[in-house]
């Protein structure tokens, strides 16, 4: 079981976890926090990292989809 909540500009989710063994039954929790930023500045680090980047709209999920390539150099 996932929740999941945006705090600002960071998306945290907690999972939680169920293990069953013949001992009895464990609790696990995890939290996930991802920084939540625009496409632009997306766009823009991977430029400044020295990739030369192509948004595809839709992508794979429709949310769009960067494709970064780096330069080879000699």
């Amino acid at each position: 079981m996932a929740i999941s909540k945006t705090d600002g500009r960071m998306s945290r989710t907690k999972f939680h976890y169920l293990k069953g063994t013949p001992a009895g039954i464990e609790h696990f929790e995890e939290q996930h926090n991802l920084g939540l930023v625009e496409r632009s500045e997306c766009e823009a680090a991977l430029a400044k990292a020295g990739f030369n980047v192509k948004l595809i709209e839709g992508g794979l999920t429709n949310r769009g989809l960067f494709v970064a390539v780096k330069p080879m150099t000699d």
